[in-house]
């Protein structure tokens, strides 16, 4: 067997002690404790202390994150790209720049003007030239929203997609991009 820890005066070997031992208490052991200068043992209540004062529910500089009963903590808003972020925080981030995705059926192209997914049923206004069913239009906005809209149809039947813009308040042809 392997070293045992000396008790009743026994020295460290490589035999196990003869004498069991089946009640009673142990001496302390006889460790140096920790102080501010010298490194030894602390004891778990003040090792619980210092954490206890060191840490919050609330993140703030120079405190550890300790999470609150029901297992949360707080943040801030990150202001660096290094910091934690919030699920509020993601949320209105992504929500700010997701795309929608709206069914439209029997308007003029040329009011669909906001940024995101359009599906288009049927035939509608200001489509491209001899395109007459449905497809896809993605509407994206260039520099002040008002001024420059750019719209990309993906044509179903014809295989085909379109694009064009509006500058300044006139639309432009639609252009055939490519057969696929």
């Amino acid at each position: 067997m392997g070293p045992w820890s000396p008790s009743l005066g026994s020295t460290w070997g490589t035999t196990e002690p003869t004498t069991k031992i089946t009640s009673g208490t142990f001496a302390p052991a006889r460790l140096p404790i920790a102080t501010a200068t010298a490194r030894g043992a602390v004891h778990h209540a003040d090792i619980q202390s210092v954490v206890n004062g060191m840490a919050s529910t609330t993140a703030a500089g120079g405190t550890l994150v300790q999470r609150a009963s029901n297992g949360q903590f707080t943040v801030g808003t990150p202001t660096a790209s290094t910091h934690v972020a919030t699920k509020g925080y993601v949320d209105s981030e992504i929500g700010s720049r997701a795309f929608t995705f709206q069914g439209r059926r029997g308007a003029s192209m040329n009011t669909l003007t906001s940024e995101g997914f359009h599906f288009i049923e049927g035939s509608n206004s200001n489509m491209p030239s001899g395109v007459s069913t449905s497809g896809v239009l993605l509407v994206l906005h260039g520099g002040n929203e008002g001024d420059s809209v750019a719209q990309l149809f993906l044509n179903f039947s014809r295989n085909t997609i379109y694009y064009r813009s509006r500058h300044n308040g006139t639309w432009q042809a639609w252009n055939n991009l490519r057969s696929y």
